[in-house]
């Protein structure tokens, strides 16, 4: 009887040990199922913030891509203006709108292409053209393909300004200041009209006064006024000149006596003696100096753009 009663103890332990295991294994399961599905539903997520940037890359380099692209198309512009083409095909010549025109110059002065902004600008269509006007002064003024030529930049100038272009004008006067002309008198007097002035001239001019700033519009015209129609023409050359100043450029050995222009000065510093093979001497030792017109960016002279 004791037998079979302990054998009966041991069934039941061993069956409560295995309702045991079973329970820690279900339980332990459970545990590394829930790990399992958090580690992937992390990877998913990742996964897809992964996915997302990589599109939203993509995207941004196609952009780029198809903006390079139209960049390149409006800018590659042959030097042929009869048999010029771009990469949509297109022909570019009198047919072409004025704005297309314009725009096809632009693309090419940005490319240093000069010779195609002059064929362009030398069509009968952009004749009578303000903007095509004006940007061959400036070309003219500045050496850009042509050698500089103020008096052909003039013409330019005043046929752009017959057609209404402001900044012709001020173009311009800005080349004259550059320069150092003696009939910048009369490049001003071409911009007073009436009872009012080009603004940036006058603003031009005005700045060159002490305490300028606190002048008002009235008292900065009056100042222009006062310059072109009261004061002495003797004066008026000295005033001007009083619009620039000199800035060290360097040191210059010279054999010869250089000569002063309106824009370059001369100062002599003594001599150096120098010895070689052949013979012996000296030379001339000058300090050079640049006189420069002050407040000239004012002016903003520049290449005139089509809107």
């Amino acid at each position: 009887m004791k037998n079979k009663k302990d054998d009966k103890d041991k069934i039941s332990k061993l069956d409560k040990i295995k309702l045991l295991i079973s329970v820690l294994s279900l339980l332990f399961s459970g545990t590394v199922m829930l790990k399992l599905f958090s580690v992937e539903n992390s990877y998913n997520k990742q996964l897809q913030i992964l996915q997302q940037d990589f599109n939203t890359q993509l995207e941004m380099v196609r952009n780029d891509v198809e903006t390079n692209i139209q960049d390149v198309k409006a800018t590659m512009v042959s030097s042929n203006v009869e048999n010029t083409t771009n990469n949509y095909g297109a022909v570019i010549d009198e047919r072409d709108s004025v704005t297309t025109l314009l725009k096809y110059a632009g693309n090419a002065y940005l490319a240093g292409d000069y010779e195609t902004v002059i064929q362009i600008y030398s069509m009968e269509k952009l004749a009578q053209n303000d903007i095509a006007c004006s940007n061959l002064g400036f070309m003219f003024a500045n050496g850009l393909y042509y050698d500089v030529d103020l008096a052909k930049a003039d013409e330019y100038y005043r046929k752009a300004i017959k057609y209404g272009n402001l900044q012709a004008y001020d173009n311009m006067l800005a080349a004259h200041f550059r320069l150092w002309k003696d009939d910048c008198i009369e490049i001003l007097l071409l911009g007073y009209a009436g009872e009012y002035s080009d603004a940036k001239m006058v603003e031009f001019i005005a700045s060159h006064y002490e305490g300028y700033e606190d002048f008002s519009t009235e008292d900065k015209i009056r100042i222009v006024e006062k310059l072109l129609f009261e004061t002495p023409k003797e004066e008026q050359t000295e005033i001007i000149d009083g619009f620039y100043s000199a800035e060290f450029a360097g040191t210059v050995s010279l054999t010869y006596t250089p000569t002063d222009t309106a824009i370059e000065r001369y100062v002599y510093t003594g001599e150096i003696p120098y010895i070689t093979k052949d013979e012996a001497g000296t030379t001339k030792q000058y300090e050079k100096y640049m006189m420069y017109c002050s407040e000239i960016d004012i002016l903003d002279e520049g290449w005139c753009w089509s809107e």
